[in-house]
């Protein structure tokens, strides 16, 4: 690729701004901890004392997931296949009503630090060891993917090398992480934030400005066909419809804020659970607003590229540049805004790193080291084991981000990492709180035979890579005719996501694996849906056949009364029978005293495994 521009003084001094912004915010939070010789406990950074307000957990929880591959895979998205994506904004808003209302008020009452002790108190110690393993992969994973995006981003309009951008980012993210605990995660994620609409929107308004109006960019998709928000197909096998995004995009997202350490891990440092819960909606905002924006910018590009596909042309060779290259040929006169746009990117970027660190180090202190080996750590020696696990995770995933080069279209590979391992954790999680008969054994059969499906499924996709049919395919007639065959050789010949051409792929139905090769055109975004539908019949069928959990011997803070919170109105005569056998009445509220404590009943104890019980201090506590 031939670069256009290059960054100037103005650029560098934007993009180094918010790196020492993001640093200082750690060491400020990370500082104040320590006033007086006072040592950061493992409370003060992994909850953050439980003070946190609405807004900045809010801006916090869009900032965690809405990272840089947002700010990339979705305008690319948009380029490609159309404005159909935007339709995921239906998935979020179910999404934000299920994870408010039914899962986090059972961790947020339990008052938990890893999500993952739930598991123990319903299921055993061996599904809470296999969930805790699943989530710290996939947040190794997905977090080398969010290092490798930016950076692949900046190395496409400076020339730095791209390897050099992932250990910078990754030194700053896991810095000031180890320094600033929760607390200084979430206020740097405000800040960031605010960089990111910053520079989206910047695009979106220069790009307007150059095109005569959103007006005319809205119109010149429509004439290429890109505005589409209305596709009913109900086959699962289409890339995006309305009932994929919907139905697909609320379970792949209930996964990620519903049971997802990161997310439920914010709403933990609150002091109330409508406190919580009111983060999530004012998160629900946010979220909807940057997608927006995102798919905004995306129809602003192709209105710029509509007439030669700069990948055809030979100028860029993976879509994920195509919003760098753009911000770089067509802004890149502006002193100042291409560097705001690269803040931006890593702006996002540290914003999901220095999240992903912290819930790491949560779930290994907590499932690992406190619930495995040393179960009496000291409160400051274990706020120091913290600190020391944010930098091992932050050295592993800056390592693993060779892998992220490899998986294709990072936003297809990120929602594709949560749905192979995020889902098989939703399920056992849905089990738990929602089926009262499910017992150990249906757990663990429900997250081993998802996981193996779901996976198979996904892996094979990357290997027969499914042709996905643009409407209508992108244009290359005003592209110089050398350049296009050019590309086209190299990309067939380099291994460049092969699904951007037609000659990609034979039908694979045709070959004589038939059928079962078939299923890995699925759409990436049913993953999680599958692994949830899977997980289910085989979990409730195994407990059933290995002798199910009896209700009455089940804590009723474990479960959710679901039918008594999505129907209400319902008379107690029907919604009894619907509770199968659980006593809520018999409920613990959370404004349990502090000194109470919640304990895991070994299994030898009466025979009740994963019973919670109840030790009131206050009594030795008055003596």
């Amino acid at each position: 690729m031939t670069l256009t521009a290059t960054l100037g003084i103005a650029d560098y001094i934007v993009f180094s701004l918010v790196l020492v912004g993001s640093m200082a915010i750690g060491v400020y939070y990370g500082c104040v901890g320590r006033l007086g010789g006072k040592k950061a406990t493992a409370e003060d950074m992994l909850k953050g004392g439980g003070d946190m307000g609405v807004l900045p957990v809010a801006m916090s929880l869009v900032a965690s997931f809405a990272s840089a591959i947002t700010m990339l895979g979705t305008p690319a998205e948009v380029f490609i296949y159309g404005t159909m994506y935007w339709d995921i904004a239906l998935g979020y808003i179910v999404c934000t009503a299920i994870s408010a209302h039914l899962y986090v008020p059972v961790f947020y009452n339990l008052k938990i630090t890893s999500v993952f002790e739930y598991l123990e108190m319903r299921f055993g110690r061996t599904m809470r060891m296999c969930c805790t393993i699943a989530f710290i992969t996939q947040m190794m994973l997905y977090t080398a993917i969010v290092e490798y995006a930016p950076s692949l981003a900046l190395a496409a309009v400076t020339g730095l090398n791209v390897w050099v951008s992932v250990f910078a980012l990754a030194s700053v993210g896991t810095i000031y992480t180890t320094l600033g605990g929760i607390k200084g995660v979430i206020w740097s994620n405000v800040f960031q934030l605010i960089m990111m609409f910053a520079g989206v929107i910047s695009v979106i308004v220069v790009g307007a400005i150059n095109q005569g109006g959103f007006g005319n960019i809205w119109q010149q998709n429509y004439e290429g066909g890109r505005i589409e928000f209305l596709n009913f197909d109900a086959n699962p096998f289409t890339r995006h419809t309305v009932w994929n995004m919907l139905f697909g995009g609320t379970t792949t997202w209930v996964a990620i804020y519903g049971v997802n350490q990161a997310q439920v891990q914010r709403c933990l440092t609150v002091k109330t659970l409508k406190t919580a819960q009111g983060a999530l909606w004012v998160n629900l905002v946010g979220l909807c607003i940057l997608l927006s924006l995102c798919c905004m910018a995306g129809m602003t590009v192709y209105a710029e590229y509509r007439f030669c596909d700069p990948i055809y042309d030979g100028r860029i060779f993976a879509m994920d540049q195509l919003m760098p290259l753009y911000v770089m040929e067509r802004l890149g006169h502006l002193q100042g805004l291409p560097g705001l746009f690269i803040a931006a990117l890593f702006s996002a970027a540290l914003s999901t790193i220095s999240s992903g660190l912290n819930a790491l180090a949560a779930v290994t202190l907590q499932d690992i080291i406190i619930g495995r080996c040393y179960p009496n750590l000291a409160p400051e020696r274990a706020g120091m084991v913290t600190q020391v696990l944010v930098l091992v995770y932050g050295v592993i995933c800056c390592c693993l981000t060779f892998l992220a080069a490899q998986l294709g279209g990072i936003l297809t590979a990120a929602l594709a990492v949560f749905g192979m391992l995020g889902g098989p954790v939703l399920v056992v999680f849905t089990l738990g709180m929602f089926y009262p008969m499910c017992n150990e054994k249906g757990a663990v059969a429900a997250f081993f035979s998802s996981l193996t499906v779901v996976a198979w499924i996904a892996i094979g996709a990357q290997i027969y890579k499914p042709i996905n049919t643009r409407i209508p395919s992108r244009d290359s007639s005003g592209c110089n005719s050398t350049n296009v065959t050019g590309a086209l050789t190299s990309m067939i010949t380099g291994g460049v996501e092969l699904t951007d051409l037609t000659t990609a792929l034979p039908e694979i139905e045709d070959n004589c694996v038939g059928a079962c090769i078939y299923l890995y055109k699925l759409s990436y975004i049913h993953y999680a849906t599958l692994a949830l539908i899977i997980g289910t019949i085989v979990g409730v069928i195994v407990s059933y056949a290995t002798g199910k959990q009896k209700a009455e011997e089940l804590d009723p803070r474990l479960m959710c009364p679901i039918f008594d919170k999505m129907f209400p109105f319902l008379p107690e005569s029907i919604r009894f029978p619907l509770r199968f056998g659980v006593d809520y009445s018999k409920t613990v509220e959370s404004t349990l005293d502090e000194k109470q404590e919640l304990r895991i009943m070994d299994k030898s104890d009466n025979g009740k495994k994963g019973q919670l019980l109840v030790d009131d201090e206050r009594g030795a506590g008055d003596a």
